[in-house]
């Protein structure tokens, strides 16, 4: 609607700014409390605004085919388990985002250095100027969200566990501190003057009936204090597969309900702006 405004100068919508600061803030607010009382925190009027702006064009176009031909293609099922190891941009999301983007920015600049105000309503070149900030702001979100940096294979758990880690034919005290089904990162409490020469063994974990084949994979020495090791699992079976899954996931209160307030997720929408990078971060 604002592009209507800045490229062809139609107005689709006719405001001024007292009416916008009086009757639309006042409800947009309004809506947005509501929207974050009524599902406890579990959804966000403004990264809705983000989901639904990502979608809304490929949507549309789905929509129109379908009217076209509503028998003409079976439903395809979005593939599965594929590993992300690799930057990945979803370009046919991302391509509509910027010609919106690049529409917005000529729009705007045109308007403001070139083409007057009008004098129909002087208030609409403000309002439009907000409004198209706002979804510059928007659009520049998504584009961050359309791209997808590395990721982890498995999700990684911060779990403190007492464990045993058996190298060289011995069997040393520790900690975990993070766990996944690839692996996990334990703190010795035996400082090793000199690295172990073998990095294969074995990890036992109270409550985890098995033991676990293990490869070091790095190792971090200090001069004083613990030592710690990333530990890769290997040549596990199916029978100790089936033993870490109920551990790792099926803990008692592990998957707990997010309860975010709708303040702290526009802080966390606008702090998106000044980020260079994909808001998926790799989590090496």
């Amino acid at each position: 609607m604002p592009l209507s405004y800045l490229l062809f100068e139609l107005a689709p919508l006719r405001a001024t700014i007292d009416g916008v600061l009086f009757f639309y803030l006042p409800y947009f607010a309004c809506n947005a409390i509501s929207f974050s009382w009524m599902t406890e925190g579990r959804r966000s009027a403004f990264w809705s605004d983000v989901y639904e702006t990502i979608l809304c064009i490929p949507m549309m176009l789905t929509v129109i085919q379908t009217l076209r031909n509503p028998f003409g293609k079976a439903f395809k099922v979005t593939p599965k388990g594929i590993a992300a190891n690799r930057l990945h941009i979803n370009w046919h999301l991302l391509w509509p985002l910027v010609v919106l983007i690049v529409l917005s920015t000529v729009g705007l600049g045109m308007r403001i250095f070139y083409a007057p105000w009008s004098t129909a309503n002087p208030d609409s070149l403000r309002v439009n100027i907000v409004w198209t900030t706002y979804n510059l702001v928007l659009l520049y979100i998504c584009v961050l969200v359309n791209i997808d940096v590395p990721q982890r294979q498995h999700s990684r758990f911060e779990r403190q566990y007492p464990c045993e880690l058996q190298i060289n034919g011995e069997w040393l005290l520790g900690r975990t501190i993070n766990i996944s089904e690839g692996g996990a990162a334990v703190r010795l409490n035996w400082n090793w003057k000199q690295p172990p020469a073998d990095k294969l063994g074995l990890l036992r974990i109270p409550g985890l009936n098995t033991e676990l084949k293990v490869e070091i994979r790095w190792k971090q020495n200090s001069d004083a204090g613990p030592f710690f090791v990333g530990l890769r699992f290997i040549e596990y079976e199916l029978t100790q597969l089936r033993s870490l899954i109920p551990f790792l996931y099926c803990q008692p209160n592990q998957w707990e309900e997010q309860h975010v307030p709708e303040h702290i997720t526009v802080l966390a929408l606008f702090r998106s702006v000044f980020r260079l990078y994909a808001l998926a971060e790799s989590r090496g």
